[in-house]
């Protein structure tokens, strides 16, 4: 069979953001523990980015606390209706690293619903931006300010339902911005840029793919295929750091999508509020023998 290789490309933005939260608690016997990697995928403990404390209180409902493996310090607080899928429902507060709060507000049906509040990571912890959910119009709006509390920006999204990249059969919300404004800190409308954008190569990143990939000889001996889980850190340089695999298919193929992730050129890196931020992409690349 002749070797075939196929990419698709997935995205997932780790907000930069900024009250402290409280020290972890120490388990208790009806406490549960549970552990997930940086996406929030369930890991083992050795693997985790976060650990869970989730304690049952009553038939609907769970409390739910993340903690920062590293330090011990509260990430999120909320609460569940399944501890096997960790659905969110209700009010969730999230913190920083360091302990600052950086956004509040509500789930439905483990969707974000109403308007939600996100902070600087200042002591005084004012008000960045918020963004304000219509589940059912579909349409969410979003509203940014200056450190010292002016309206900087005003924008209004609308997600509609389009067909899947290469399967039609299915459908992914597409989020489009249907009208946008900016101002400087004296109120005079400036020209409009986007609160967010996302990094992205700069060159056509199949070809770089289909040209820089290789199948193992090993794996195509054996027939071995899979798609293999990337997942990489694009600095605020534009530089492509800590490559790993979240999604094991066999050592030979996992060191080859490794091997050429890590040889990607520099992308253009994520914008938030007019400023490079570092951003978290995860690479699904497929090995499929025809």
């Amino acid at each position: 069979m002749k070797p075939f290789l196929s990419v698709a490309l997935a995205a997932f933005c780790l907000s930069v953001t900024a009250a402290r939260a409280a020290a972890a608690p120490m388990p208790t016997t009806n406490v549960d523990t549970l552990f997930c990697d940086a996406n929030g995928n369930f890991a083992k403990r050795e693997a985790a980015f976060y650990y869970i404390l989730c304690k049952k209180e009553n038939d609907n409902y769970y409390k739910i606390d993340y903690y920062y493996v590293k330090n011990n310090q509260l990430e999120r607080s909320g609460h569940c209706t399944n501890p096997d899928s960790l659905d969110r429902q209700g009010p969730f507060v999230y913190y920083l690293e360091n302990g600052r709060m950086s956004s509040k507000g509500s789930y439905h049906n483990n969707k974000k619903t109403g308007t939600w509040e996100h902070f600087y990571d200042l002591p005084s912890s004012p008000i960045w931006y918020t963004s304000k959910f219509d589940s059912v119009s579909h349409i969410s709006e979003l509203k940014s300010y200056y450190a010292t509390g002016e309206l900087k920006r005003t924008e209004k999204h609308r997600f509609d339902q389009v067909p899947a990249p290469n399967a039609p059969d299915k459908t992914i919300e597409k989020d489009n911005i249907i009208e946008g404004h900016c101002y400087s800190p004296t109120g005079k409308e400036i020209s409009f840029t986007t609160f967010e954008k996302m990094p992205y190569s700069g060159y056509d990143l199949g070809k770089f793919l289909s040209k820089n990939l290789r199948y193992p000889a090993s794996a195509a001996k054996n027939n071995i295929e899979g798609r293999v889980m990337v997942k990489f850190v694009v600095t605020e340089e534009g530089e492509i750091r800590d490559a790993v695999v979240t999604n094991h298919v066999s050592d030979e193929l996992d060191a080859e999508a490794l091997r050429v992730v890590r040889k990607f050129p520099d992308w253009k890196p994520g914008i938030q509020d007019d400023k490079p931020v570092k951003v978290f992409f995860t690479l699904p690349i497929r090995f499929k023998l025809n």
